[in-house]
This record gives structure tokens, C-alpha cells and sequence, in this order.
């Protein structure tokens, strides 16, 4: 398969490297849509019970108890940490939560699935046309040295590169004028480097700070600052209010929220914006756009 292929680090060409990159972000969309049928067969079951409490108040069976432990390291006695007791109310905002945390990692998957093709492309790039690499990317090596390596060799300088994704994606744009235009003129009428920017700033949240910023306002600036923004401006509006529907609200306000949601007139009808989808939509319409660019290039 060209997963395997690429897991091994042999040699493809773009279209199939977008091929690979297809297959395995179709496995991500698949087992997000899994997620989500198991959370709204669990959440019919507490509703379920939600009905039987109403008709039976006083009735205390709809609570769960919660000893949570561990064994001392030397004498193996039961040592308890916490105890809780949760009814189905609380189970029920648990299980929306815990959905949210799947969903964030979901996200955190596609975006390192979009760097690894960044680096699978900019790898074959060098084999390519190994005069047009950037020499610095290429340490003390001569160019005769560079001229005998393999593809894995080019790999293996792409994933060490400093500044990923960004070096990268800036060497693209060097490279195909269309891309930087396409970023800014596009069918979703968003600048798609900020876009690309937020998600990888996004992922970082998600794996070291348990999927909370410390002031939404301030990172959406610093985002907007790294792609060279103003503090004001029609566009940062727009580019804002993409941004902060991404995060919760009240209490929830800092963290990232990418649960579906619902769109008030039409709710009633169950039709939603996927958050998920839209961004892994964008990034499979970033890494095409690359495509149809390196296509282009001699034997890619």
C-alpha cells in the first residue's frame, strides 16, 4: 500500500504521495464519524435514564460512584486519592466533554498527517531538482555528495529542517507565485495561511496544555500577528470571528470546542457546522493546491 511505502520512506511521486495522504485522512474522517455514533448511542442511554428519573424522583439508582486509587510502590497498600459521585446530569456534560477531547485529537492527527506530506514533498522536491534545494538544508554536503544521495537522504534533511511548517510552506510560495495568490483569493474568502497557522497553533495547545489557551483574545492576536497582521482591520474581523468559533463559551471560553454546531434557525432539523470537518476540509484543499503545483515538476 503507499502508506507503507511511505511509512518506509521509499521513493514516490506526488501524486501518490497525495494519494497516501488521501488514505490516511480517510481513516481519520472514518473513525471521527465512529466517535460520533458511539457518543449518541451512550447519550440516548442517559436520556433514557434522564426520562425514568422524572417519572421516579426520589429514586437514588441514577448516580454513579467513582473510587479512584492506586498501590503504594512499596507496600502495595490501596492508597485513595479521590471519590465522587456523579449523577446522570454531570455524566451526561462528562460525556460531551470527553467527546470534545476525542474530536481535538482527531484534529491533532490531521495536521501531523498535513506536515509529514509537507516534508514527503519537499523531500522528493530536492531529489528532484537537487540544484534548486536550499544548500543550508544540506549541512557541509557538496553538491557532487548531494547528486549521489537517495530519496530517503533528502527525507531524512526535510524532517530535521528548522522552522517547519512554515519553512517550507515558504519556500513553496517562492517557488509557485499561484500558491501565495490562491492563500489570499480562495472559495472560503479566508486567508488560508492564518488558517493554517491557527490549526498548527491549535495542535500545540491540544498535546501540551490539555486543549486550553490562558486568554483566547491574546492568542487569536498572536496568531494574527505571525501572519503579519495589523491590531485592526476588516479582515482581522473576519479572520477573528473564524477563529473564535473555535473555542467554548462562559466557563469554557479558553478552551478549544470543536463539537459540532448547531445553527440556530435550523436546529430543530438537526443541521450543524462541523468544526472538525471544515478545517480537515481546508488542509485537504491546501495539500491539492500543492499538488496541482508540483505536479509540474519534471518526473513528480
Amino acid at each position: 500500500m503507499l502508506a507503507g511505502r511511505c511509512a518506509r520512506g521509499e521513493k514516490m511521486t506526488f501524486n501518490e504521495l497525495f494519494s497516501s495522504l488521501s488514505q490516511k485522512m480517510a481513516t481519520v474522517e472514518v473513525d471521527k464519524r465512529i466517535t460520533s455514533k458511539n457518543f449518541n448511542q451512550q447519550l440516548e442511554y442517559f436520556y433514557d435514564f434522564l426520562k425514568k428519573k422524572e417519572e421516579n424522583p426520589e429514586s437514588t439508582i441514577y448516580k454513579e460512584g467513582h473510587n479512584l486509587l492506586f498501590n503504594d510502590l512499596v507496600t502495595s497498600d490501596v492508597i485513595y486519592f479521590d471519590q465522587r459521585e456523579v449523577d446522570i446530569k454531570s455524566s451526561i456534560m462528562n460525556l460531551y466533554l470527553h467527546k470534545n477531547k476525542q474530536y481535538q485529537w482527531v484534529l491533532v492527527e490531521a495536521y501531523e498527517l498535513f506536515e509529514d506530506y509537507l516534508e514527503e514533498c519537499f523531500a522528493l522536491s530536492g531529489f528532484l531538482k537537487r540544484d534548486d534545494w536550499p544548500l543550508g538544508d544540506c549541512g557541509s554536503e557538496t553538491m557532487d555528495s548531494i547528486n549521489k544521495k537517495d530519496y530517503s537522504w533528502f527525507l531524512d534533511k526535510a524532517k530535521k529542517k528548522k522552522n517547519i511548517p512554515k519553512s517550507i510552506l515558504q519556500y513553496y510560495r517562492l517557488k509557485f507565485p499561484r500558491i501565495s495568490t490562491v492563500e489570499k483569493r480562495n472559495r472560503y474568502n479566508l486567508d488560508l495561511n492564518v488558517i493554517l497557522v491557527f490549526v498548527e497553533k491549535i495542535r500545540h495547545i491540544i498535546v501540551h496544555c490539555n486543549g486550553c489557551v490562558k486568554n483566547k483574545s491574546e492568542f487569536i492576536k498572536d496568531v494574527l500577528h505571525d501572519c503579519g497582521y495589523a491590531t485592526h482591520g476588516k479582515e482581522n474581523d473576519k479572520l477573528e470571528g473564524f477563529m473564535n468559533a473555535y473555542f467554548g463559551k462562559a466557563e469554557l471560553d479558553n478552551t478549544v470546542m470543536l463539537l459540532e454546531l448547531p445553527i440556530d434557525e435550523y436546529s430543530k432539523y438537526g443541521v450543524y457546522v462541523d468544526r472538525v470537518d471544515n478545517l480537515i476540509n481546508l488542509i485537504m484543499a491546501y495539500s491539492y493546491l500543492l499538488l496541482s503545483e508540483l505536479s509540474k515538476e519534471k518526473d513528480g
